[in-house]
């Protein structure tokens, strides 16, 4: 007398492919999810900024992102790799931009004079920032 298998165990060599195909369910599945987190987490990101700025620097240039929060994000990238980031609190004050970062960098200056789409840098002798969406490698729009 022999017993009746169900569909998925008459589908199965002794139950390797449901094990298989569960792992790759769960794989596709946490692959999904984080996909959707790092889209949400980018989303939330882009609603605190205030205003980007780009500029020139070496080959590839400096951002810099001031959030609604008072807080500000700098980060160049030049020739050779050469890059970093700092970060610190920003205000204004008449028709400048103060800049306080956390560690003081001879390439970011700490008083910018802001103009309708410029932050010209007061102290020291470097390249403008302009916002990003009139820069474009280099050549303001």
């Amino acid at each position: 007398m022999s017993r009746s298998k169900s569909f998925l165990q008459r589908n199965t060599l002794n139950g390797r492919s449901t094990i298989r195909t569960n792992l790759i369910a769960t794989l596709t599945l946490a692959t999904i999810l984080i996909g959707l987190l790092l889209f949400y987490w980018s989303e939330k990101r882009r609603e605190q900024v205030l205003e980007w700025y780009c500029g020139d620097f070496g080959t590839y240039g400096k951002t810099l992102v001031l959030f609604k929060n008072n807080t500000f994000s700098f980060t160049y990238f030049g020739c050779n790799y050469n890059g970093g980031s700092l970060k610190g609190n920003w205000s204004i004050d008449g028709n400048f931009l103060l800049l306080d970062p956390e560690i003081d960098d001879e390439l970011l200056d700490t008083k910018y004079l802001k103009t309708e789409v410029d932050l010209e840098p007061v102290s020291l002798d470097s390249e403008k920032f302009t916002i990003c969406k009139q820069y474009h490698e280099g050549i303001r729009i």
